[in-house]
């Protein structure tokens, strides 16, 4: 739609908006008309009907007064019959007067005719007769055929009898023509109906014609509740307007008016049509109007801003408008143009500026200034397809610093960032000036190596890595030794895309790390196959517990001085249907990596104390049952709250429970181990430090601890008969156990030697394969009733045992 229509759509709207507005207040005006106009009618049949009455009484007070006339009292007819002429020419809304006497015999009349007449089959004499005041009724004249209105006044004596009956005929041919005359309706009617709806009179306009009431009008009016009814009728348009009932009560008429609709409505609609075809020439000269001065003072100027606009969407921002503005919103438009057009000229140069810094910044490491992932997926990907073109060889060596995680949390990220600086540096001095330094994120590098020849260059630019990273960097005030793991992989021995020579350098990068680090490993197949199968365990090691594959065996903890079973030890297995029996040494670090040693952690306790619980109840010996702790079970949240829920569920004494934890767990968060340990102690639980003398407690730190039994690792036991080392730290702690009052178990005594050793020494409660190796729970249940039959003790003394360890 073009500019021009546009205007004059908008010109024409807004002239049509006051115009619909000033149509709907006439419309809502003439229905207020149409509502006066018929209120109007009712009130005119209204006050006809009043005037009607006023008459009728008028009429009653003169009949009154004559029938006080001697004249009418006497029996003289031709005196009398010339008195109510006289009285008629006085009044000649009436077309006679008469006297009646009580037989129904006319007495005298107005007329002076003269005439024997029988009136006892007249209704108003009838009535009359028997009233004590005037009784009225509408007829048509027998003899003229016109419409009167009878009214009788009966005339009695002091005691009540009737002496006669005056009668006077009001002319309502007279009384309509008279009221039709001075409305102003040409074609109306006005007509009176008796009480039955019988029409007795109707008096045509000067436009009208004799009309007769339809049946439903009749019915609508005599049925109405109220006094007077105004009522439509559909065909032709009419409308009636009845007054209030008027005469007796009991013979009731009404008076009624009936005019055409359009006559009635006239009026209104004559004004109606002279407003809306005034309206209507107004909108037009406005819209004439407007339209001009849309076409002068706004499509011009409209067709100079389409121009600027097109200037803009085509990026010609150097070109402007100009002066002079017109005036107005227009020209403050066509400014503000010209102003954006200098802005846009000076963003562009910005976003130029910004898309070249964002381009950086989208290929390299905000930190270092290294290649980020992007950039070296993308020149990896270029030197491989240099390297397949050229038959030449192409290295990944992925980086990873040793011991970066300290350096943030001993000196904060500020340090380490100036760490990973230097570092990144130095890399880029170690490699040729075509090859590639990329940060993936945190403390990992990787370095691409292009176009070699022989993979012996990969060990030399390895060594040369390793040496510049091994010099101290200075953070802070202290120089710290920089290490690295490195893992290496070679195409197109060790993979053909940038992704798998990504992986398997991350795969051999691992395998440096477990190494020790500060060297590099290449990476070969097996790693691959390792990996593999270490995913395979992972998914079969979910799996377990929910298929019920994992059991518990119990190896005896035994006190060699009264030679009885004191408590047992609870050993994890797995079942694997694919591997057999799976020891925990193959799983239980994988299981700490992964999360799983918690849910195995939480079965393995409950497992345990139902055990326990079993053999109490069915040899009677509450024999404690120790249960090794993991580290992330230790420091997981609400561990206690664990322990005292598998003691209640199981019904386990909380005193048959014993933990055991290593050094190094406690002393990795201190604190937090003894704020969870303490608790467990409080509960009854009995604690004890595994694996004693392989970690790095004092014992300053040792005292502080709630334990009360150690165990000595295997490690030392294995040589104490040949190594006096070994002999003499297991004499320490024994000597240190007995000052601090803790319990000594020996683990992994497997010879005579060794027990004999162990108890010269003082330790008389040992472990090991000499004394039982791990079974199930029902072999163990019977080495413990056979262990009580021996010491003829049967399940008398149930709380023997528990006093050794407990």
């Amino acid at each position: 739609m073009s500019l021009r229509a546009r205007i004059l759509s908008l010109v024409l709207g807004a002239a049509l908006l006051p115009v619909l507005a000033l149509i709907g207040l006439l419309l809502e005006h003439r229905q207020t008309e149409v509502a006066a106009a018929r209120q109007r009618l009712g009130a005119m049949a209204q006050g006809l009907a009043a005037e009607l009455e006023n008459r009728t009484s008028g009429t009653a007070q003169l009949l009154f007064g004559l029938g006080h006339v001697p004249v009418l009292k006497k029996g003289d007819r031709q005196a009398c019959s010339d008195f109510l002429a006289d009285v008629l020419k006085e009044h000649p809304q009436y077309t006679g007067l008469l006297t009646i006497l009580p037989d129904g015999q006319l007495h005298c009349d107005s007329l002076r005719s003269g005439r024997r007449l029988d009136l006892n089959d007249r209704r108003y004499f009838v009535r009359a007769r028997s009233s004590t005041r005037h009784v009225i009724e509408p007829v048509v004249g027998r003899l003229t055929g016109k419409p009167v209105l009878q009214i009788a006044y009966p005339i009695r004596d002091s005691q009540g009898r009737l002496l006669s009956v005056l009668l006077a005929s009001l002319n309502l041919d007279d009384f309509a023509g008279t009221a039709v005359r001075g409305l102003p309706y040409r074609g109306m009617n006005l007509q009176i109906w008796k009480g039955d709806g019988s029409q007795v009179m109707d008096q045509p306009g000067m436009n009208s014609g004799p009309l007769q009431a339809p049946k439903e009008i009749i019915a609508k009016v005599l049925a109405s509740a109220r006094d007077a009814e105004t009522v439509t009728q559909t065909e032709p348009m009419r409308l009636w307007a009845s007054s209030a009932p008027i005469g007796d009560a009991s013979e009731p008429m009404r008076l009624v008016l009936s005019v055409p609709e359009e006559e009635l409505l006239r009026a209104a609609d004559l004004l109606f049509r002279r407003t809306l075809v005034g309206v209507l020439l107004l909108s037009l000269i406005v819209f004439v109007g407007a339209a001009l001065l849309g076409e002068f003072a706004v499509r011009r100027q409209a067709a100079r801003l389409i121009k600027a606009i097109s200037r803009l969407d085509a990026g010609q921002y150097g070109e402007t408008i100009g002066r002079p503005y017109p005036r107005g919103e227009l020209g403050e438009v066509m400014a503000a143009l010209d102003r954006l057009a200098g802005s846009l000229e000076g963003q562009r140069g910005d976003i130029d500026r910004h898309t070249r810094a964002l381009e950086h910044q989208a290929r390299f490491d905000g930190l270092t200034g290294l290649a980020n992932r992007v950039m070296l997926s993308d020149r990896l990907d270029q030197s491989l397809i240099h390297a397949k073109r050229t038959q030449r060889q192409v290295a990944v060596i992925l980086l990873d610093l040793d011991r970066f995680k300290t350096v943030n949390d001993s000196l904060g990220h500020s340090q380490g960032d100036v760490l990973l600086r230097t570092v990144a540096a130095r890399l880029q001095a170690a490699v040729r000036e075509g090859d590639t330094v990329a940060r993936l994120g945190g403390d990992e590098f990787v370095v691409v190596l292009s176009d070699l020849a022989s993979q012996d260059d990969i060990g030399l630019v390895a060594d040369k890595l390793l040496k510049h990273l091994c010099q101290p960097v200075q953070l802070g005030h202290h120089a710290h030794a920089v290490g690295a793991s490195l893992g290496a992989a070679v195409y197109p021995r060790d993979g053909d895309t940038s992704e798998e020579l990504l992986r398997h350098a991350d795969i051999a990068m691992y395998r440096a790390k477990a190494h020790g680090g500060q060297e590099m490993v290449f990476f070969t197949p097996d790693m691959n196959r390792d990996i593999q199968e270490r995913l395979k365990l992972e998914a079969g090691l979910r799996a377990a517990l929910p298929r019920e594959e994992l059991l518990l065996v119990y190896q005896p903890i035994v006190d060699m001085q009264s030679k009885r079973i004191v408590a047992a030890e609870a050993l994890l297995r797995w079942q694997c249907p694919d591997r057999g029996t799976v020891m925990p040494g193959q799983f239980v670090t994988l299981a700490e990596e992964t999360g799983l040693i918690e849910p195995i952690g939480d079965w393995v306790l409950h497992e345990a104390c139902r055990q326990a619980r079993r053999w109490q109840d069915r040899c009677g010996v509450a024999l404690p049952v120790s249960v090794n702790l993991s580290a992330r079970q230790l420091r997981g949240s609400g561990f206690e709250l664990r322990v005292a829920r598998a003691l209640e569920q199981t019904g386990c004494p909380a005193g048959s429970l014993f933990l055991e934890v290593t050094e190094s767990m406690m002393m990795d968060r201190p604190a937090q181990a003894l704020e969870v340990m303490t608790r467990l102690k409080a509960m009854g639980v009995q604690l004890a430090i595994d694996d004693f003398g392989t970690g790095y407690s004092s014992l300053s730190q040792l005292k502080r601890f709630p334990v009360g039994t150690v165990k000595i690792d295997r490690s030392f036991v294995q040589d104490i008969e040949h190594d006096p080392d070994d002999a003499g730290i297991v004499d320490a702690i024994l000597a240190m156990a007995r000052r601090l009052g803790l319990r000594v178990v020996a683990e992994g005594v497997e010879t005579p030697g060794q027990l004999a050793l162990l108890d010269s020494m003082g330790c008389h409660i040992v472990q090991g394969y000499l004394l039982g190796r791990p079974c199930s729970p029902d072999a163990f249940e019977q080495m413990m009733l056979a262990d009580l039959f021996a010491q003829g003790r049967g399940r008398a003394a149930p709380d023997l045992l528990t006093s050794q360890m407990g």
